[in-house]
């Protein structure tokens, strides 16, 4: 199944903090040109939350740029769409993976995770919607783990979690 093999192989891309790195990366060639012919791709995105005490799986996606604080440069958007095309700011979109049963074990396993219906209102939000809206297009798949600062859970157990 898409969650039981492992991974044949794997790449990593760093975004900076900018809505237009991100809208670059995901729109010309970054995310789409990970996806071959007959591959399984899951994307896999992690945001930092400073407030958790826990992992959370984001089970969806809503369509409004909304920052709470100006990006890295500058732009601070209020109540705007991500995508146009996908219709106004209630638009929802969420992943095609199992998010329930992956959180469950994920639990079993001793660690200590939950289910999110919010990504935030910042570059996070603004990401896994792109990143969604872009797998239902080519085929790929894509999930957003919001993840507790090193204080909480260090370095190796978050490298084991993901």
């Amino acid at each position: 199944g898409i969650l039981r093999d492992p991974p044949a192989e794997h790449s990593s891309h760093i975004s900076t903090l900018r809505g237009e790195a991100v809208t670059s990366f995901t729109q010309h060639g970054g995310l789409g040109s990970l996806k071959r012919q007959n591959d399984t791709v899951i994307w896999i995105h992690l945001g930092v939350d400073s407030a958790a005490f826990r992992f959370a799986l984001e089970t969806q996606a809503v369509n409004e740029a909304t920052f709470r604080c100006p990006d890295e440069r500058g732009y601070q958007p209020v109540a705007c769409p991500i995508l146009l095309e996908r219709g106004d700011c209630k638009t929802i979109l969420g992943p095609d993976l199992p998010v329930k049963e992956l959180c469950e074990r994920l639990q079993k396993q001793g660690f200590h995770c939950t289910l999110s219906s919010d990504a935030g209102k910042f570059v996070c939000n603004w990401i896994y919607f792109l990143s969604l809206d872009l797998a239902s297009v080519i085929g790929a798949h894509s999930i957003f783990l919001h993840v507790p600062l090193f204080d909480v859970f260090d370095k190796e157990i978050q490298l084991q979690f993901v």
